[in-house]
């Protein structure tokens, strides 16, 4: 997928020198953020613009370190406010409409908020498609993905024997429908007359 709003890139600890080539452009260079990936948009890296569509960093990002080039038009306030009586220019009118669509593009990035949680005051349907890409769960109220459910089970219950893995090892060996139980406790039949303190005994 190719996201219209940001630019990622590996740094090499020599180039400075980076395109800005958002296919609608910015309205203003002052909604154009130079970042660490591992910072938020506000904590900027110190660059200047060179020209209308090139900036140099001041001092290049080290090699194999990622940063980002992204475009944040503001989403609460209108980038023209116009009032009666105003002339109508074609760049003004250009920009508004950009606004709009520009905060489309980023919604479709996956920035439906600029940064922060995204809320949702309603149960979300999926209509029988996946959620994927799902981080492991680090608090109970976490959805869960398939691996860390399956690393939670062979962790907490050891169920495979790795050395031979038609048997079950650990608690107590039941076996799987397709073994015979290689480890049990009789608690005699149902049929039988109690003779222990832990046989079941008759009916």
């Amino acid at each position: 997928m190719t996201l219209k709003t940001i630019r990622t890139y590996i740094g090499d600890g020599a180039t400075t020198i980076y395109s800005i080539d958002f296919q609608l452009g910015y309205i203003n260079k002052d909604y154009v953020y130079v970042y660490l990936d591992t910072d938020t948009y506000a904590t900027q890296l110190d660059y200047v613009w060179l020209n209308a569509t090139q900036i140099e960093i001041t001092t290049a990002v080290a090699n194999g370190v990622s940063f980002n080039i992204r475009r944040i038009v503001p989403r609460d306030q209108l980038v023209n406010d116009y009032t009666d009586g105003a002339i109508l220019r074609e760049l003004n009118l250009d920009n508004s409409y950009k606004q709009a669509l520009m905060w489309l593009e980023e919604v479709a990035d996956g920035f439906a908020n600029v940064s922060g949680e995204l809320y949702s005051q309603a149960n979300l349907n999926m209509l029988g498609n996946r959620i994927v890409e799902l981080g492991n769960a680090t608090s109970a109220r976490d959805a869960v993905p398939l691996a860390q459910v399956q690393g939670l089970i062979d962790t907490k219950f050891d169920l495979i024997d790795t050395s031979n893995p038609d048997v079950d090892s650990g608690f107590k060996d039941y076996g799987r429908v397709s073994q015979t139980i290689s480890v049990y406790e009789d608690y005699g039949l149902i049929t039988d007359t109690p003779t222990t303190l832990d046989d079941y005994g008759s009916v």
